[in-house]
């Protein structure tokens, strides 16, 4: 039954598939979708003769030309969606194009023999008027400039629309004349994509690819992988890419090119320009131009991925916060006068102009380097920024430069804008000022502030961090109304440092420098006034208010800090000038006596070091003037009450003298009289000034004063040049002349007063210039004898256990080593130096034992020794406690010479028999240091680190905060605030580390712990200071742990070896940075920011 059923449903099915198809009344048309679905592909052939001109109408229609060759005749393709492939073009042959839908031309070649002469011969074989196009692996081969342009899309009578186009894989073997593609009529949105074309053009002064825009249309053009090449070998390329304007009205603006990965020539110049017919190359109505590095030649600039031709269109385009990126150097006068808000990247090239380079006059400026903005012919400035004229507008004009070099007669210039300038700030971060003489000889100033800017409200704002300025004439002219200050960097100018006539100035550990000489004042109401001083305080013919503030730096000048009036200002105008100094080194050099002048007394001083007497300029009510353990500065200001003891001054100086005998040349004599140095004696009397002050017998009765004056006599005494075996022979004898100033005016010296090895205690560093013929490769040991006991220690070129080592300076021909007495210097290219046993047998030596102690230990090294052995004594407090008393005596109970060679050790030469060691340690007193003012950042983090006893200070009195921070320092303060637990490892893996140092256990445990490495496999380099990178990496690799957040700083990339650290200590609060945007990994860490790490560390544990 179902088998019948389903046979009558098959045979009813076939009959009513016989009968005609009703049209639906609903329907009239056809379903056009259906249609082309079901219509064929068809099959076109060409003529027989294969020339002539024939046309191709239906729709689908293929033309395969495999093998034939058309010439003398015009395609002509009405129909949609039709393809042409593997045909061969020959001579006089042309395809025209004319349908609103697709045509692809694939693997066509078109090879004519007759060259285009513009005589009847095809212009253009290939004239696309489509809706879309594809040009697939195509080739052009033949004649040369057999065509005059290769192929045009949407050109002539009967013209259409290109919407979209893909043209890829065409060769020209040989040269076109003029265009390879011509783009005239598109679409909105129209998306051509050329990309992976090897283009030949005949000739230098053509363009590859043409485009026109009659119906202003929006379109992108993707030019990916494409290679251009001119056979020509003319002078001057012109451009790639040609926009003609050839009814004049066309609009470029609405066209984006996207190029990458471009193949051109080395000496192209232009990659595009605009050409208006009847005008010429026009720099309106440009094109929007995106790509990659490869197009970057052809510009100066880009913002994202967008370039421009001049920094006038990436600010435009980056104005609302943007950010520049410079491509190359560019020569052109920068513009931020619209309230723009602009980032400007130098990516390590320079801006420059002929003067007045960067100009904010409204909005704000940010650069970043490396790179450099400079003046070619210095006038004005490099940067020249001006304000508001109404008080109410603050940030009018902001420029934060980073990392930048400026160069030009002012590499800063704040200007007036009609005498105001009000809502102006300058931030220099880590910058470098190089100030220019202009063409008149006007030397200049690496800042300069127009002193017609009066107003003290809103007036502008100046910080220098990090940052360095020189110059021709004056580092800092500060003429008008502003308020600057510098904090770290330097400032040197060939005449003075710093000059202000108005503002404010504060000063926090800069170096300021003026190398004029001598001192000298000329009024001047229109520019400088002073010469040869450091700072220079000058009121201004506008008698406005002067305030300084030095806190910290080093100030030197003929005249270090000078304060005058020039203008003969009134005693109430004079009376708005103050200058108040709390810390910092001041220094008279170049010849000069004065560390600090002020004419007008103006001058407070209640902290710092100087060269000269401040007595003057110190309140006696709350603080005096003390004798410092600072050779170079002998003088120092503390608080409190002055003592009842005349303050001792020490200073220091070194003569050399050289025989006439000696077999030197007179140039060695010269170089070794003018340049052997010796640095540190007036530190290392200090401790004992008022022993050698006694020992003089002079009479300190009456003295308001004792100034001791250390000279260190050395004398070559022996020269042997042999070059095999060169030595020489120095010896080093300090002299002293103390001089005592008595209150009646009176003065008494004594001098030739001898200093005893007994009375240093510190480190002192001997230079010794060599003469030329004596090769300082060639020396590898230094004997140095004693001149008090004759006890022997070797310096030698490579580490061994039991000796120190000396450095060398090739360039200079110099070796330099440290040592803690005088004596004799044996130079020698033998080593004579025996290394002794590690393990010596207890019956060559005698023992050392230590008494019983509490609140501190002691311990000795070596435990046994024989007589003459140099024995080292660490005495070590518990917390809260110093040494009270140290002592060593021998067998028959005799008290033994100790030397104190600092941070807790002491040594004594070993007599002949057993030695007992005994001391006592107290409680410590409150610890003060003169250079850390109670209010300093870091004031807790030195008492901190004095209590744990991380450190003990550079000297009683003295702390040294903005002293380097060296290695072997870091190192040994993370050990202490570890605990200084016991070391395990016995490897020392650094020759320029041995057991004697300080540090030795320190370094070992580092390595141990993962902290360092050293700076190489066999080196630890302990002397190298330390930057801000390396502290917080060792303090994070002991104590740190992975952050949980990004810290983010211009100068610290992603992959820097440090950014984890950085990272961690930002987020624990350990460092925020040198300012909102920097970090200064390079930088130098003081001791203050070290200890300061330390101590923010340990609050967080």
């Amino acid at each position: 039954m179902k088998a019948k059923f389903l046979s009558v449903l098959l045979a009813l099915t076939m009959v009513l598939s016989l009968l005609p198809t009703a049209a639906s009344a609903d329907d009239d048309e056809p379903d056009a979708q259906s249609n082309e679905e079901t219509q064929a592909v068809g099959t076109v052939s060409l003529p027989e003769s294969n020339t002539g001109d024939f046309t191709i109408t239906g729709k689908n229609d293929v033309l395969d030309g495999t093998g034939a060759t058309y010439t003398n005749g015009t395609i002509t393709v009405t129909g949609d969606n039709v393809t042409i492939q593997n045909l061969t073009f020959g001579d006089k042959a042309k395809l025209v194009v004319n349908t609103t839908g697709k045509f692809t031309l694939n693997n066509c070649a078109f090879a004519p023999e007759t060259a285009y002469d513009n005589n009847g011969f095809v212009r253009n074989p290939v004239k696309l008027n489509v809706g879309e196009a594809v040009v697939t692996n195509n080739t052009f081969a033949g004649v040369e400039n057999g065509y005059y342009n290769a192929i045009e899309f949407g050109i002539g009578a009967n013209e259409h629309n290109l919407s979209a186009a893909t043209i890829s894989g065409n060769k020209f073997n040989s040269a076109i004349k003029n265009n390879y593609f011509s783009f005239y009529n598109m679409t909105d949105n129209a998306v051509i994509n050329i990309r992976d074309n090897q283009l030949l053009n005949s000739s230098k002064a053509s363009d590859g690819v043409r485009i026109s825009n009659p119906n202003n249309a929006s379109a992108t053009f993707n030019i990916i992988n494409n290679t251009f090449t001119y056979s020509d070998s003319g002078s001057n390329y012109d451009a790639l890419i040609l926009f003609q304007d050839y009814s004049n009205g066309q609009n470029f603006n609405s066209i984006t090119l996207n190029i990458e990965k471009l193949s051109a020539p080395q000496d192209i110049t232009t990659l595009y320009y605009v050409y208006q017919d009847g005008t010429g190359v026009i720099t309106t109505n440009q094109p929007k131009i995106t790509g990659d590095s490869s197009i970057e030649k052809f510009f100066v600039a880009k913002v994202g991925t967008a370039m421009y031709s001049s920094l006038t269109d990436a600010v435009a385009a980056a104005a609302d916060g943007g950010t520049i990126d410079l491509v190359q150097d560019v020569s052109e006068r920068l513009w931020i006068r619209n309230n723009e808000n602009v980032t400007l990247n130098l990516n390590g090239y320079t801006l420059s102009s002929e003067y007045q380079t960067a100009n904010v006059r409204h909005g704000s400026l940010t650069v970043n380097g490396p790179g450099t903005i400079k003046e070619t012919s210095p006038n004005l400035g490099a940067l020249l920024i001006k304000g508001s004229t109404n008080a109410s507008n603050t940030d009018y004009s902001v420029a934060t430069i980073n990392n930048v070099t400026l160069e030009g007669w002012a590499p800063v210039f704040v200007d007036q804008n009609n005498e105001k300038a009000y809502g102006v700030k300058v931030n220099l971060n880590g910058a470098t000022l190089n100030g220019k003489p202009d063409s008149s000889g006007d030397l200049g100033a690496g800042i300069y502030v127009n002193g017609s800017i009066t107003d003290s409200e809103n007036a502008p704002i100046i910080n220098l961090d990090s940052t360095t300025v020189t110059s021709a004439g004056e580092g800092m002219y500060l003429a008008g109304y502003a308020t600057t200050t510098v904090n770290g960097g330097s400032v040197v100018g060939s005449q003075t440092g710093i000059e202000i006539r108005a503002g404010v100035l504060n000063i926090n550990g800069v170096t300021v420098t003026g190398n004029g000489t001598p001192t000298t004042i000329t009024p001047n109401g229109n520019g400088s006034t002073a010469e040869g001083a450091g700072i220079a305080i000058m009121q201004h013919t506008t008698k406005l208010p002067i305030t300084v503030n030095v806190s910290d730096g080093t100030i030197s000048g003929y005249t270090g800090l000078l304060e005058s009036n020039p203008q003969s200002n009134t005693a109430a105008d004079i009376e708005k000038v103050t200058v108040n100094v709390t810390g910092g080194k001041f220094a008279a050099i170049n010849g000069g006596v004065n560390s600090v002048s002020s004419e007008d007394n103006r001058v407070s001083i209640t902290g710092g070091y100087f060269t000269s007497d401040p007595t003057t300029y110190v309140p006696s009510e709350t603080h005096y003037v003390d004798g410092s353990d600072n050779g170079d500065y002998p003088y120092v200001v503390k608080a409190g009450e002055k003592p009842t003891t005349a303050p001792i001054i020490v200073k220091d100086d070194t003569t050399v003298t050289v025989p006439e005998n000696s077999g030197l040349s007179a140039a060695d004599i010269t170089n070794i009289t003018a340049n052997t140095e010796v640095e540190g004696v007036a530190e290392a009397v200090a401790p004992n000034k008022a022993a050698l002050v006694s020992a003089s017998n002079v009479d300190t009765t009456g003295a308001t004063k004792v100034e001791v004056s250390v000279e260190v006599k050395v004398a070559v005494t022996d020269a042997d040049l042999n070059a095999e075996n060169p030595t020489m022979t120095f010896t080093a004898t300090p002299k002293a002349t103390v001089t005592v100033i008595k209150s009646d005016g009176t003065t008494e010296t004594k001098e030739n007063v001898p200093v005893s090895n007994d009375l240093l205690k510190g480190e002192i560093t001997v230079t010794l210039p060599l003469p030329e013929s004596f090769d300082i490769t060639a020396l590898k040991q230094v004997k140095h004898i004693s001149s008090s006991n004759g006890s022997v220690e070797y310096f030698l070129k490579e580490a061994k256990r039991g000796a120190k080592t000396f450095t060398i300076d090739e360039a200079a021909n110099s070796v330099t080593l440290k040592i803690d007495h005088f004596s004799t210097f044996e130079l020698s290219g033998t080593v004579t130096y025996v290394e002794p046993s590690r393990h010596p047998a207890s019956s060559t030596g005698s023992t050392i034992t230590v008494g019983k102690t509490e609140n501190g230990t002691i311990t000795v090294s070596p435990a046994t020794a024989s007589k003459g052995t140099n024995v080292t004594i660490t005495a070590k407090p518990a917390d809260g406690y110093e040494l009270g008393s140290l002592t060593a005596t021998d067998a028959n109970g005799s008290t033994l010479a100790l030397t104190d060679l600092g941070n807790g050790k002491y040594s004594f030469t070993m007599p002949d028999g057993k030695v007992e060691v005994s001391g006592t340690f107290v409680k410590k007193s409150a610890q003060t240091f003169v250079d850390v003012p109670e209010n300093a950042y870091y004031a807790p983090a030195v008492n901190w680190a004095v209590e744990k006893g991380v450190t003990e200070g550079t000297s009683a009195t003295t702390f040294s905060p903005d002293a380097a921070c060296t290695r072997a320092q870091i190192v040994t303060f993370l050990y202490r605030a570890a605990g200084s637990p016991a070391v395990k490892s016995t490897v020392n893996p650094f020759t320029d580390v041995t057991a004697s140092d300080y540090y030795y256990n320190a370094v070992l445990w580092a390595v141990e712990n993962g902290i360092t490495t050293g700076t190489s496999e066999t080196t630890f380099s302990p002397n190298e200071s330390c930057t801000r990178a390396q502290c917080v990496t060792f303090l994070y690799r002991a104590v740190g742990s992975a952050a949980t957040a990004k810290a983010i700083f211009t100068d610290v990339s992603a992959d820097a070896y440090y950014a984890p650290a950085v990272d961690w200590a930002v987020e624990k609060g350990v460092t925020d940075g040198t300012s909102a945007t920097t970090f200064s990994p390079d930088a130098v860490c003081t001791r203050a920011q070290i200890v300061t790490f330390l101590y923010r560390a340990a609050q967080v544990k």
